[in-house]
């Protein structure tokens, strides 16, 4: 008897145990943006026909019945609900019980170029945080001919879409280690450590030259040029899988830092090159350049 109490109590203290991890669980996946990658549930209690089962595609949208392709991306999973709930109730369905949820997570990604040692993509940790040192260490620290104080991280901004830069010393973020200095990276983040002298660091090193392509593409990343390549904006889209059906091709952004530090942004109608074939109008980039490719105007 004593025996069946004690393997009882095992099993009660197991049992409890599992449900703690499982709670704790969904208040992670509840609390964490939704990713492209992310498998994701999404049903309607008054409609079985209004549901929808797989992954985000990677520009953060699922097709659902009726409204078509939604952005999912960037909304937790109650955002996401009663966001979904409010459209089917505008325009469809006098009450709509609508519940997301994640049933897998994707490595969110990051990228670290720049005048860093192991440039390119970092998985992200599925719960929990990586900071801005911790991505640099990573990619095994930052160079001889790094500017650490002029360091930027590139986003997107989860409700508006919008790109915007953060700049952040990493002297001081050394200095504050986990504190506010020391920045919590999400999805899609693009690290940048400028080099203090670009042309020097070129000469003495024979590595690929470095270009970054973000936004409305198939493969956005860090892309390499051989040296010696020919290293071209159109040749540059098409490394990093031509343009997403929601690119807007006719405004491509290319971003490019001068010597003296300052930020020059150049508008391209990259349609008029690689649509309407003016091959003219292609032109070379510099290493570290970054092309961003917004997302077009949708109309449900």
């Amino acid at each position: 008897m004593p025996n069946t109490r004690i393997r009882l109590c095992c099993y009660a203290m197991s049992v409890v145990i599992a449900l703690i991890a499982i709670n704790a669980q969904a208040y992670n996946n509840a609390d964490i943006p939704i990713r492209p990658g992310d498998h994701i549930s999404i049903v309607m209690a008054e409609d079985p026909d209004v549901q929808y089962n797989g992954e985000v595609d990677a520009s953060g949208y699922v097709n659902l019945p009726y409204l078509g392709e939604v952005r999912v991306a960037g909304s937790t999973e109650t955002v996401c609900s009663l966001h979904i709930k409010t459209t089917l109730e505008s325009d469809f369905y006098q009450r709509a019980t609508v519940t997301a949820r994640v049933i897998k997570r994707s490595p969110g990604v990051v990228y670290v170029y720049g005048a860093v040692k192991n440039p390119g993509p970092i998985n992200l940790p599925i719960i929990g945080n990586m900071t801005i040192l911790q991505a640099v260490s990573h990619v095994n620290g930052i160079t001889a001919w790094a500017s650490p104080d002029q360091c930027t991280v590139t986003r997107s901004n989860p409700v508006t879409g919008e790109r915007e830069k953060i700049t952040v010393d990493l002297i001081e973020s050394f200095q504050d280690i986990g504190g506010p200095a020391d920045i919590n990276l999400i999805a899609e983040d693009v690290i940048f450590v400028p080099s203090a002298n670009t042309e020097l660091a070129q000469v003495l090193s024979n590595e690929p030259y470095e270009v970054i392509v973000v936004g409305q593409v198939n493969q956005p990343g860090i892309i390499l040029f051989a040296p010696g390549e020919l290293r071209t904006f159109m040749r540059a889209i098409f490394k990093a899988g031509n343009f997403t059906r929601f690119a807007k091709k006719k405004a491509v952004r290319v971003i490019r830092y001068r010597k003296d530090k300052e930020r020059d942004v150049r508008e391209v109608d990259a349609a008029k090159m690689i649509d309407e074939g003016f091959m003219e109008y292609d032109f070379e980039l510099e290493p570290g350049d970054m092309i961003i490719v917004d997302e077009k105007m949708i109309n449900f």
